[in-house]
Parts: C-alpha cells; structure tokens; sequence
C-alpha cells in the first residue's frame, strides 16, 4: 500500500523486489501445486505504474509482478562461488579478511576480545609429493571439517593460503584463543587419518 500511495503522489513508476512465501499464497479453487518449483518460495519484481484518467472514480494503479526467482537463484550461487574456497566450502581469503575487519572493529568500538588463529597443515608439500595432489586435497578438506566442527556459530574459519587458515574468535582472549588452538590440533591429530586415506596430519598454530 505505501508503494501504491507514492506511485498515486509522484506520478512515476516505482520498481520493488519481494519474495512470496508458498504457504501465505492462496491457490485459487482447484488449482493443485504439483511441481517442484511450486514448492518454493517466488521472487517477483514488481512495477507499480499509474493510470491517470483511467476513468473510474477512484485513483487506479497497475501492478505488474514479473517472476524472477531464477535469476536471484543465479545471484546467490555468484555470491557464495564469490565468498566460498571451492576445496573445503570455507570462506575463501578476500571474504575471511573482510570478516576479520568487521569483527576487529566491532572489538575496538566496545571494547570485546578477539583473537585471530593461524593455522598451518605441517609438510604439507611432502604429503603431495609422497601421496599425489588428490591426497593432499583430501587432508585440506578434514582440516577443514575439524576444525569448523570446534567452532561456535560466530567464530569464523577461512582458507588462506595453499595449506593455510585463519580462524576470526570474536568475544575470546588470548588464554581462551591458545585452549581452542590447542583443541584444534588435538582433533585433526587424533582423526585426521579417518578422511585422509590414514596419512597422519599435525597442525602448526599461531594465536594474536
């Protein structure tokens, strides 16, 4: 309504993207919602355009709703290829560095602690060379699943180098950043040989 009463006050087109949630949609009577795509939520684009002298005795608008959730599908899966390491599926080096620089000035304006943890896969170029790249990639992706899976929710994991990541702890010091890293390298020498056709793998961390 309020895009409807700007588009009657201005007299110009207006333009707004929403989504429509399937189960607040009404079907008409004897409509069946049988397909897949049927099931989900819509993104429509919405172009709101006015019709003076319509004729009628009330002010007229048109509504004409185009259907564009393809192509915000599109644009998620551009923004996650954009954000995301293909190998683990963790944040890629330019989005953890823009995460690091959010959390880093959260912590300066209220103060809170922050820790940053540097993680190294040790002899890593030996793995490859002894066991092939596809190993290596494998060890990179247990890597990645131990650690993720000590995390909390707003800890933030990326990978930032060939063997190299980086985990952003907001709301931790520096004992409780050393006890996580310890933990890290506990799990991915205890389990790492489960995902990694049993090559054993130790970390090297660092904690700031």
């Amino acid at each position: 309504l309020d895009l409807v009463r700007e588009t009657l006050r201005s007299g110009e087109l207006q333009t707004v993207e929403y989504p429509l949630r399937v189960a607040d949609v009404q079907a008409l009577p004897g409509a069946e919602r049988t397909s897949e795509r049927g099931q989900q939520d819509q993104w429509f684009e919405g172009r709101i355009l006015p019709l003076p002298g319509f004729g009628h005795d009330r002010p007229v608008v048109l509504w004409v709703a185009v259907n564009i959730t393809h192509r915000k599908h599109l644009e998620e899966e551009l923004k996650y290829q954009a954000r995301t390491d293909p190998l683990t599926g963790l944040a890629n080096r330019q989005h953890l560095l823009e995460l690091a620089s959010q959390e880093m000035a959260r912590a300066r304006r209220y103060p809170q602690p922050l820790t940053l943890l540097m993680i190294d896969v040790d002899r890593f170029k030996s793995i490859n060379d002894i066991h092939g790249h596809a190993s290596g990639d494998r060890v990179l992706r247990a890597v990645g699943r131990l650690c993720s899976a000590q995390l909390r929710g707003i800890d933030h994991l990326g990978r930032v180098g060939g063997e190299e990541f980086v985990a952003v702890l907001p709301n931790t010091d520096l004992s409780g950043g050393t006890a996580l890293g310890r933990r890290l390298g506990e799990a991915v020498a205890a389990h790492s040989a489960e995902w990694t056709d049993g090559i054993a793998v130790t970390l090297s961390i660092g904690a700031a």
